[in-house]
């Protein structure tokens, strides 16, 4: 009992400490259960969740599901036409990434990936454009490969698990 009111403790300090700052927080799968997280997250005030997709599919999909908490607000449809010039940016700090790594690829190759969400999400939190990032819960999609890519790790850290 003891542990379970340090750890209702330890949730609410995070809560509140995000509070003071709402942090978005990307997502890249949609599949339900995954929304229903994101719409957890939104309904306790933690972060500002960001799902990453087609902006009237997700619009049905929260309507049929049940997740009235969500809305355009939460959704960044980053393939669509007003969003070229990101995907282009973001294209092109990705094949700079690659370069340094040593790993250069194809125009093609970065274009294919960065069209993917979550090479996109990984973008996003590499630029500061969100703070972090839930994926690999559903996706088919390696969702380290982005992360190790793009984010990488930090100084120090040779091991992730």
């Amino acid at each position: 009992m003891q542990k379970r009111n340090f750890l209702d403790s330890l949730v609410d300090k995070a809560i509140d400490i995000n509070r003071e700052k709402m942090r978005k927080i990307v997502f890249p799968d949609t599949d339900d259960f995954v929304l229903e997280a994101a719409s957890l997250i939104k309904e306790k005030r933690i972060a500002h969740p960001l799902i990453l997709g087609e902006s009237p599919e997700l619009m049905r999909r929260f309507s049929t599901s049940g997740f009235s908490n969500l809305n355009e607000d939460n959704i960044l449809d980053y393939l669509r036409d007003d969003n070229k010039a990101k995907l282009h940016e973001f294209i092109r700090e990705y094949m700079q990434l690659r370069e340094q790594d040593k790993k250069p690829i194809s125009s093609e190759e970065a274009q294919a990936n960065m069209r993917k969400p979550h090479y996109y999400g990984a973008m996003m939190v590499k630029k500061g454009l969100a703070s972090g990032m839930v994926t690999g819960a559903s996706s088919s999609t390696k969702a380290h490969y982005p992360v190790f890519d793009i984010i990488k790790l930090a100084p120090g850290v040779t091991r992730t698990s």
